[in-house]
């Protein structure tokens, strides 16, 4: 799995990209990144999900933690681009309607 993050000061929000595979082995991974996003001055979080090719329910449980925590604050997490398999995971999992999830993209 690849991560880069992008902040933009002018919309207040950072945006990272996640490409790969997002499974048990690969979750702690992107929980620590959230864990650092989550705990600094962004209120918005853009995962873009365009390049992650697999999703399996570890790899969701860092997104609802970090969603959680955003909103706790006031803040916002939202999905960016799913493939249509992950679109599918997301939905069947539960997340998809709280993120705003499509292939449109939000």
């Amino acid at each position: 799995m690849q991560l880069v993050a992008m902040a933009s000061p002018a919309s207040g929000a950072v945006q990272l990209t996640v490409r790969g595979e997002l499974d048990i082995a690969s979750a702690p991974e992107l929980e620590a990144a959230l864990e650092r996003i989550v705990a600094g001055p962004h209120p918005v979080l853009v995962l873009d999900l365009t390049g992650l090719t697999f999703l399996d329910c570890a790899g969701m449980r860092p997104i609802r933690t970090a969603r959680r925590a955003l909103e706790a604050r006031g803040g916002q997490l939202l999905v960016r681009h799913p493939i249509p398999i992950v679109e599918r995971a997301l939905r069947l999992g539960g997340l998809a309607e709280s993120l705003g999830a499509g292939r449109a993209g939000v």
